[in-house]
């Protein structure tokens, strides 16, 4: 009953996360029944634009705080609080300006990284709570962004409201506030030790300095994830590309699931070597194996009825990309283990290999991949192929101090 109870816990953050995820993505298909076309791609616009500007808003803090947390050297979160927050602010002002100089709708992406500040600082909370095992307020600050939003659509596409797009990412930001002000006067309740303390300029720098591996691994990761994109509407056409992101959207939602499977688990299994980790989670790896071999038969039924009809082969890109999640899994406990270990340095060099050597077949090789299916499958090999230059790099260098931890 114990182990049952464990179990259970554990699943919880993974499964609200991945209920999360799946609000957001209704969220996005009520969109596309409310907005038009040309709008909807302006949109995809500004959310590419503004996840490359999260990560340095992000600052690689919210990792850093999660491990601090973890190895129990407190003494420091009201800085890093409040250093994330200043580099927010410089994030916002670059992307603005680079905005009003090359967009027509500045305003909208404007308005949209302010929202993401916003979700970010909720984001954050999330990582402290859930470092403190504190489970329903880590739930909460997953649900309360989607839920806003969702309910904003929902209320738009049932009354046949017409909205632009600039007003309907509006009434995202003035959501974000208020679901920010909820967290932020509960948080500070919990955590009244973490204050607004305006730190010193070579603090800031200092900080930069220590981060600077979590900037440099996030920016180059969410690079070697989204280079596919960029190829396939070079190679192909607009249409594969809409095609192979709408199935790329619902493996993110199961990327989201795994990434909290193993941060709400790391906590009780950070003091075990690689092995037992990995046996840890093998009820995990049972489900899973049992849900890929149905999708294989389930998707081409029911991805009609997510997306239009001209979606239907997203169905097949689907089930390559699901393929990957074992390795993916990997990757990211290895990451957990070397943040944790304080070797986050070691995090970069796999990623750079990987990441050349996506740009140099995609460069010359590109005659071969005239499907987005194909596409899906090199997806496979990729991440195989990283995660065990991952297990390499971290058996041959940190094997005894993953042991000995």
């Amino acid at each position: 009953m114990h182990m049952k109870n464990k179990f259970l816990n554990i699943m919880s953050i993974p499964i609200v996360e991945l209920l999360g995820k799946g609000l957001a993505f209704i969220t996005i298909i009520l969109m596309t029944h409310i907005l038009p076309i040309y709008d909807m791609g302006n949109y995809s616009i500004i959310i590419t634009l503004v996840m490359i500007a999260s990560v340095f808003m992000d600052g690689g803090i919210n990792n850093k705080i999660y491990s601090s947390i973890l190895q129990g050297e407190e003494k420091k979160l009201s800085q890093y609080y409040v250093q994330k927050i200043i580099f927010s602010f410089i994030s916002i002002l670059l992307v603005a300006l680079y905005a009003y100089m090359y967009y027509d709708y500045w305003i909208e992406i404007l308005f949209y990284i302010t929202m993401t500040f916003f979700v970010s600082q909720i984001i954050l909370f999330k990582f402290i709570y859930r470092a403190n095992q504190n489970k329903i307020w880590d739930i909460v600050s997953i649900l309360i962004d989607p839920i806003f939003k969702l309910s904003i659509i929902l209320i738009i596409y049932l009354l046949d409201i017409n909205i632009s797009l600039q007003n309907l990412i509006l009434l995202f930001l003035i959501a974000s506030i208020i679901e920010y002000l909820i967290i932020e006067k509960k948080f500070h309740t919990h955590y009244p030790e973490i204050n607004y303390k305006t730190p010193k300029l070579y603090s800031l720098f200092k900080i930069l300095n220590e981060v600077k591996y979590f900037i440099l691994f996030y920016f180059l990761y969410i690079l070697y994830q989204r280079i596919d994109i960029f190829y396939i509407e070079k190679c192909l056409n607009t249409q594969q590309t809409a095609i192979y992101f709408s199935a790329y959207n619902i493996y993110t939602a199961s990327i989201i699931f795994v990434t909290a499977l193993v941060s709400a688990s790391f906590p009780q299994i950070k003091h075990f070597s690689l092995k037992k980790q990995i046996l840890f989670f093998k009820k995990y790896f049972i489900i899973y194996f049992a849900l890929l071999f149905l999708s294989y038969y389930i998707l081409p039924i029911i991805y009609p009825i997510i997306y239009p009809l001209p979606y239907r082969n997203g169905a097949y890109v689907l089930f390559w990309l699901l393929c990957a999640i074992p390795f993916v899994f990997m990757t990211y406990l290895i990451i957990f283990n070397f943040n944790f270990l304080k070797y986050e340095s070691k995090n970069i060099l796999p990623i750079v290999i990987v990441l050349m050597l996506k740009i140099f077949i995609f460069s010359f090789f590109i005659e071969s991949f005239n499907d987005i299916v194909i596409f899906a499958k090199s997806y496979i090999l990729f991440e195989i192929f990283l995660s065990i230059i991952f297990l390499f790099r971290i058996n041959i260098s940190f094997s005894k101090e993953i042991k000995h931890a």
